[in-house]
């Protein structure tokens, strides 16, 4: 074998080796809640057409919704990523039961699941939606469907998104999740006046009004994690627990 030809496979040899040892089997598992205080008023959030998920390529984490992406449901190839962790064995039970008897919080989703971790096509989505679905109340941009806002067919959930984990040297959780939560705010329309019988004109009086619709608020962060540390992104609004425990040992 030429020299030349023998430093290209010893070089192809080392990058699987390393492409190997990064793509470790780790179990995920994910609590998400709600923050049931939360003043609502106190910043001002971005309209619901302006929040957007990116969640085309993503495979439903197990233990969560079966509705199909709009996308296309994933295929059996990517569903086989993810292996279902049974909620008995569940590590993070004591935060959840004791977020469920807080005042001030409401989990919505928690689950977990084991899968790989490192590059390549171990890059990939796991959707995190759960809690409740809305679709048969309010539309696409959180208007009433009697207001004629328009339907979705896929589901409206209290919190839908996705978290991608991926490896190189280190660990790295890329979070996108939306929270919706109903609310009903004051508005001002106007309302036309002609009680004269010899007048007829249009008034400018304020009438207020209760108006229902459902608010968006996206929560976007990525950081470096550690594995076996408990990890907290957090939103005005909600919030989200992570934790990454390794299956395997780490390759020398």
């Amino acid at each position: 074998m030429k020299l030349r030809s023998l430093l290209a496979a010893l070089l192809t040899l080392s990058l699987a080796s390393t492409a190997q040892a990064a793509d470790r089997w780790y179990e995920v598992e994910v609590l998400v809640f709600s923050h049931l205080n939360a003043d609502v008023t106190a910043e001002k959030w971005p309209a619901n057409d302006a929040v957007s998920l990116a969640l085309e390529g993503s495979v439903p984490a197990p233990n969560t919704i079966t509705t199909p992406l709009a996308s296309g449901a994933p295929s059996a190839q990517e569903l086989l990523r993810l292996a279902a962790v049974p909620p008995a064995q569940f590590k993070l039970q004591d935060a959840y039961k004791t977020l469920s008897r807080a005042r001030s919080y409401r989990p919505l989703l928690h689950t977990a699941w084991r899968q790989p971790i490192g590059t390549g096509k171990n890059q990939f989505k796991v959707r995190l939606a759960g809690g409740k679905d809305y679709a048969s109340r309010y539309g696409l941009h959180g208007k009433l469907l009697s207001a004629g806002d328009e339907p979705s067919e896929y589901g409206l959930w209290e919190v839908d998104g996705y978290v991608q984990l991926t490896a190189t040297r280190f660990l790295h959780a890329e979070t996108e999740l939306v929270f919706r939560r109903p609310t009903v705010s004051a508005a001002s329309s106007s309302t036309d006046v002609s009680s004269n019988s010899n007048l007829s004109w249009q008034t400018g009086e304020a009438a207020v009004v209760d108006e229902d619709w459902l608010q968006f608020f996206k929560l976007q962060q990525g950081r470096r994690v550690k594995a076996n540390e408990l990890h907290y992104f957090d939103h005005p609004m909600f919030g989200l627990l992570i934790v990454l425990r390794p299956l395997e040992p780490e390759r020398g």
